[in-house]
């Protein structure tokens, strides 16, 4: 400042130095005040007024927590529609098919399922339960009505399903398609189900978030995470249907889950895996849900 400027000796000086030390004292004292209240400068008539800001979320962390947000949603709308087929095996059935038998592709290695059973697997079929989990399925209509795959029903002499709210419910109908691997079934309820809202899965398109949600290795209630990888996509062994692909994960026992979008609508039905080991591999399959519901609205009553 120009007054600082004259005169001479150890007072000014101190002055000059003086200045920017209570500049950078103002500073830190106005670091300190809540952000949610800051005073302006007194007005010209002396009197002060409170300018509130706004703490502002950084972008990224908005964006994920929106999406998060739309995910929990998502997974909260359809798991009590989502529920678990089980059943007694008949007898020539094997342990290794009601965990295993889980994939429509049976093309070798490429599209198929283990010749053996993992280690790590084997003791979750030596016989502990004459009911074991076969895979999923989906409530689609509150009178009972479930979607499932074809392929889990075969060679069982009783079916029931468990739903998310742990009733045991007699399966007292079954109407199946082999060449789409769809199955319905209709439960013997006391009151009305929750159900899922079906979405038009000709919307799907590449690189849409998708949620996987079934009971895969018997683990109930499993929500997965993925996008949409493909469209259409047409895989030996699944015959002319137009599958949508998707990386959110399939694992035996996922087969007649839910494929879901963000806005808690189901799209698709889950149905196997491409894998060279018969475990995920970040490549599933799921039958479009519009394409389900005309095939199920033409099967024999």
């Amino acid at each position: 400042m120009r007054l600082l400027s004259h005169g001479g000796g150890r007072g000014a000086a101190m002055l000059q130095w003086g200045a920017p030390f209570v500049c950078g004292l103002a500073v830190m004292a106005a670091l300190m005040v809540p952000r949610s209240a800051v005073s302006e400068p007194a007005s010209l008539a002396g009197e002060k007024s409170t300018v509130h800001v706004t703490r502002e979320t950084p972008v990224v962390t908005s964006k994920a927590t929106e999406l998060s947000q739309a995910f929990r949603a998502a997974a909260q709308a359809v798991l009590p529609a989502v529920v678990q087929i089980r059943g007694r095996m008949g007898m020539d059935a094997s342990p290794h098919t009601a965990l295993w038998g889980d994939s429509v592709f049976e093309n070798g290695s490429q599209y198929g399922i283990p010749s053996e059973l993992p280690p790590d697997m084997a003791h979750q079929q030596s016989g502990s339960s004459s009911d074991p989990a076969l895979g999923s399925g989906i409530i689609v209509d509150r009178s009972g009505i479930i979607l499932t795959n074809n392929h889990l029903l075969e060679d069982v002499d009783e079916l029931y399903v468990q739903t998310a709210d742990d009733q045991r419910l007699p399966v007292i109908a079954v109407r199946r398609d082999s060449s789409s691997d769809l199955a319905v079934l209709r439960v013997r309820a006391k009151s009305p189900l929750p159900a899922v809202v079906l979405g038009n899965s000709d919307r799907l398109q590449i690189g849409d978030w998708v949620l996987t949600i079934g009971s895969p290795l018997d683990l109930r209630q499993t929500v997965c995470a993925g996008i949409i990888s493909a469209t259409e996509r047409k895989v030996e062994g699944a015959g002319s249907v137009g599958l949508l692909q998707t990386d959110a994960a399939i694992n035996p026992g996922s087969s007649g889950g839910a494929l879901v979008n963000l806005q808690g609508e189901v799209v698709g039905v889950t149905t196997g895996i491409a894998s060279e080991d018969g475990g995920y591999q970040g490549i599933g399959f799921a039958i479009p849900v519009k394409l389900a519901l005309r095939i199920i609205s033409q099967l024999p009553q």
